[in-house]
């Protein structure tokens, strides 16, 4: 499953989840809004129709009073707080209801009376109830702790509920929408990073393949741009690391053909029953010989790389100026470095040989660097760029040009640097490593 697909499931559940939970909450406020509203709603109508009543005929209220003016008592508390209003007897009998003309659902749709509601208000008890469109309210009636009787009110609720539940959609609506738009943002965000990811996935592919002309997605300022570049880097150094194989085995190829080509020659020749030349004869001998000792040269070198490439390395303290002078004379302070004894020994034995076999007067000197001079002609400026790619010799014919390309491999693997220059009629090679530990004098 892609990445993009799973976070817009998770996401969309965890929004799911949310909503579910945020409902419940604006359910739960609202209801406790509501409830709060009607509570203080009904307690104000308690008591201002009760004023109402004592105030009725001057404060002389008694049950029967208030039986014979039942009509009137309902009637007016209707007009006041236009409702419903029913009076009853403390034990439940009606007296008399009067239902507002200005409300049509009270008039069109009456609601049968709560026996609920009337048996809590004989148990001294005010309470409340909404079914539907209609809010009923009941309280028992007491003049100086005497009972009076039960008013029973019944209201038109259809436009309060109607608002609750037009709040309660509003509020829905918007959370709805705030959702979805960060749903939408977040979608949006997630895709401009899957999107070039995947595209680098393809190109990664495609680089496998070996094809490296494959185009990146542009860079951005962010962390996929960061990854774009590393990929760029990386698809560059394997193209390049492949171009470098294949020029090296372009190379081995023509190393390995010239000599053995010149054996199979020779040999051929040598095997005619016919030849009867011993000067001939003893040159095609030497000649076979010169050209098994280079190709016995050139495995020896390909050995070592493949040696040096393949072996676990182990690191100790070496005195470079103490290793030098076991090839040669050599002047300078000791040097002392952390490295790989026989590495060092094939990188100084590969270079002091080369100066000795390629040139004169052969000059050794350690101190922070070493640097190994000889007198030699001058060498092309081409062979020079490339000194240390692998084959890379001045025509020779005692070189196959592996020599300075091993020894490049072996600083790099000790963090040091190696140069070769041509100055005044001598040949230069300098080395620098990374990791010394001391020199001393």
């Amino acid at each position: 499953m892609k990445l993009q697909t799973k976070f817009t499931f998770t996401l969309a559940l965890v929004f799911v989840a949310a909503l579910v939970c945020i409902n419940f909450l604006v359910n739960q406020t609202l209801s406790t809004l509501q409830a709060r509203t009607l509570t203080e709603k009904t307690v104000q109508l308690q008591q201002t129709s009760k004023r109402y009543i004592m105030q009725f005929n001057e404060l002389n209220v008694t049950s029967s009073l208030v039986e014979s003016h039942a009509k009137q008592l309902t009637q007016n508390l209707s007009n006041m707080y236009r409702q419903s209003v029913a009076l009853y007897t403390f034990d439940g009998h009606v007296l008399h209801e009067t239902v507002p003309a200005t409300s049509q659902l009270l008039q069109q749709n009456p609601l049968p009376r709560s026996a609920q509601l009337l048996t809590l208000a004989q148990q001294n008890k005010a309470s409340y109830l909404v079914t539907g469109n209609y809010l009923e309210f009941a309280y028992p009636i007491y003049i100086y702790g005497e009972p009076i009787g039960i008013l029973h009110f019944t209201e038109d609720y259809s436009e309060t509920a109607h608002y609750y539940s037009m709040l309660h959609k509003t509020a829905v609506a918007m959370i709805l929408i705030i959702f979805a738009l960060i749903f939408v943002v977040i979608f949006v965000l997630t895709r401009r990073i899957s999107t070039p990811i995947t595209a680098l996935s393809q190109v990664t592919k495609q680089i496998a393949k070996g094809r490296y002309d494959t185009p990146l997605p542009l860079a951005s300022r962010d962390e996929v741009g960061e990854l774009t570049n590393a990929i760029d880097e990386m698809r560059a150094t394997i193209y390049t690391e492949q171009q470098k194989q294949t020029r090296f085995f372009q190379h081995l190829t023509h190393e390995l053909k010239t000599p053995i080509a010149s054996i199979s020659g020779y040999a051929q020749i040598l095997s005619d029953p016919t030849l009867e030349d011993p000067i001939f004869q003893v040159r095609a001998a030497v000649a076979i010989k010169d050209n098994a000792d280079d190709l016995h040269s050139l495995v020896q070198q390909l050995l070592r790389i493949t040696k040096a490439e393949l072996q676990t390395r182990t690191l100790q303290q070496v005195d470079v100026l103490a290793l030098v002078q076991t090839f040669t004379d050599a002047t300078g302070s000791p040097l002392f470095i952390e490295g790989n004894l026989e590495e060092l020994r094939i990188l100084f034995g590969n270079i002091i040989r080369n100066a000795h076999l390629h040139g004169s007067d052969v000059v050794v000197t350690v101190d922070t660097v070493v640097t190994i001079s000889n007198a030699a002609p001058p060498i092309p400026e081409q062979v020079l760029a490339h000194i240390f790619e692998p084959f890379v010799h001045g025509n020779e014919p005692s070189s196959n040009g592996l020599g300075l390309y091993i020894a490049k491999q072996i600083m790099d693997a000790h963090n040091g640097a190696i140069s070769f220059t041509y100055q005044q009629g001598r040949a230069v090679v300098t080395l620098d490593f990374g990791n010394k530990l001391a020199t001393t004098v």
